[in-house]
């Protein structure tokens, strides 16, 4: 067995999407871990995973399994520019809500229990939030 590993290939719209964080302050790493997420992405103290599609591209079984298996925040899918400025709009609203409150967008006593609702495993910046895993498809007149 070969101790080298072909480099991962990376889908079409990712540096479209790397330069879309970058430009709004976040940090940024390309991973390249079998079926884990593409982008390692930090924003205003968070830690985000971003799964790049290119068009109508779907999550593959491995990923799909990976992504509900993971324990920590949502893995997001991100397929152009376009949705990567809304996901960056998102993560600023959200870390200015919680900024204002105590993380959970209500103002609760600091020692008020977490709840111990499960978040959701894939987030799509179109649509949001997805409890299963279907093909998403890009926006109408995305290339």
């Amino acid at each position: 067995m070969s101790l080298y590993r072909r480099a991962a290939k990376r889908d079409d719209a990712e540096p479209e999407v790397v330069e879309v964080f970058l430009a709004g302050g976040c940090s940024v790493i390309k991973h390249s871990g079998a079926n884990e997420a593409d982008l390692i992405v930090g924003y205003r103290g968070r830690t985000y995973l971003v799964e790049v599609k290119t068009n109508n591209a779907a999550l593959k079984p491995g990923q799909a399994e990976w992504a509900k298996a993971w324990e920590g925040g949502p893995v997001w899918v991100v397929r152009n520019a376009a949705q990567a400025r809304k996901a960056l709009r998102m993560w600023a609203e959200s870390s200015r809500i919680a900024s204002l409150t105590n993380g959970n967008g209500l103002r609760r006593p600091a020692n008020y229990p977490a709840s111990s609702r499960r978040r959701p495993r894939i987030v799509n910046a179109t649509t949001g939030p997805l409890d299963a895993l279907p093909s998403i498809p890009a926006p109408k007149g995305a290339a």
